[in-house]
C-alpha cells in the first residue's frame, strides 16, 4: 500500500513540478499576454498551455504506472482522480485567471491524459514480454 500512495504521489510531483515549472517559463516569456492578477486571455497562449499541461498529466500517469509495478492502469486512475481533485479546487480558486472555456477544457482532458500516460506504461511492459499490447482488456 505504501508503494501505491508513493507512486500516486510520485505521479502528481511530476505534474507539479513539470506544468507549474513551465508555467514560469512561459510567463516569463509572454510576460505582455499575461494582464494584471495573472490573467491570460490569449486565446493561442491558452492552448499552448493546455497542451503541455496535458501532455504533463500524461507524463505523470506513467511515471505512477511506471513506479507501482503492479496494477498500473488502477494506479493511474488514483492519479487521475488526484489530479481532477486538486484541479477543481484550483480552478475554483483561480477562475478569473482565464475564460471558462480555458478551465473546462484543462479538467475535462485531466482523466483521459492521465489514464493514456498509465496505458503506455502497460503497452510497454506488454511488448516487453512479447505479448500482443491490445489484449481484451484494453480493448
Amino acid at each position: 500500500m505504501l508503494r501505491s500512495i508513493a507512486a500516486i504521489a510520485a505521479g502528481a510531483i511530476v505534474w507539479m513540478v513539470t506544468s507549474l515549472g513551465t508555467n514560469q517559463i512561459v510567463e516569463r516569456v509572454f510576460a505582455d499576454s499575461v494582464l494584471e492578477g495573472g490573467r491570460v486571455e490569449s486565446t493561442g497562449l491558452l492552448l499552448l498551455i493546455l497542451g503541455y499541461a496535458t501532455a504533463f498529466e500524461v507524463l505523470a500517469g506513467y511515471a505512477t504506472a511506471w513506479l507501482a509495478r503492479r496494477e498500473e492502469m488502477q494506479h493511474a486512475l488514483g492519479l487521475a482522480l488526484v489530479q481532477l481533485t486538486l484541479g477543481v479546487i484550483a480552478t475554483i480558486a483561480y477562475l478569473e485567471t482565464a475564460p471558462l472555456w480555458y478551465h473546462v477544457g484543462v479538467l475535462s482532458l485531466v482523466i483521459p491524459a492521465v489514464m493514456l500516460g498509465g496505458m503506455l506504461r502497460v503497452v510497454q511492459l506488454r511488448r516487453m514480454r512479447g505479448e500482443h499490447p491490445a489484449t481484451p482488456a484494453m480493448r
